[in-house]
């Protein structure tokens, strides 16, 4: 079933040729690194606008509207695709691990492990069998 949501996001060549190359040890090391940056990115713009506020030398209620139409414009829809992406390479890494029979050195289940818990492992599992665009509502991603 995950590997039919993959197959939604990338050509069938791409993903076995994916999981074909990644049938080693530490096989999604590459997919949890580019995740792990994608959800770096998240913070990343966030922090870029709002530093970007006090720079503005504006009237408080000019400050407040720019930062409430980037925040409804900008800020939360960037960040969901970001989180999808990244939520997607990880359910794609450790589909992969699984495929190879390697999950204890599965980086990106011990990325989601580390950051998320269990918990939020099993609702990430349970929503990729489901549709991956939901995945960062089921991991809070998103409000």
């Amino acid at each position: 079933m995950i590997s039919a949501h993959a197959a939604e996001y990338a050509t069938e060549r791409v993903w076995r040729d994916l999981v074909k190359h990644h049938r080693r040890p530490g096989g999604c090391d590459d997919l949890a690194a580019a995740a792990r940056e994608l959800l770096d990115m998240r913070k990343t713009v966030r922090d870029s606008l709002t530093a970007m506020m006090p720079r503005a030398h504006r009237d408080g209620f000019v400050v407040a509207f720019i930062g409430e139409a980037l925040s409804r414009l900008v800020t939360l829809p960037l960040e969901s695709q970001l989180a999808v992406a990244a939520r997607g390479l990880q359910i794609a890494g450790i589909c992969v691990c699984v495929l190879s029979g390697d999950l204890d050195n599965c980086a990106c289940l011990e990325d989601v492990l580390k950051s998320e818990g269990e918990e939020q492992v099993k609702a990430l599992v349970t929503g990729a069998m489901e549709d991956w665009r939901d995945l960062p509502r089921r991991m809070g991603d998103t409000p």
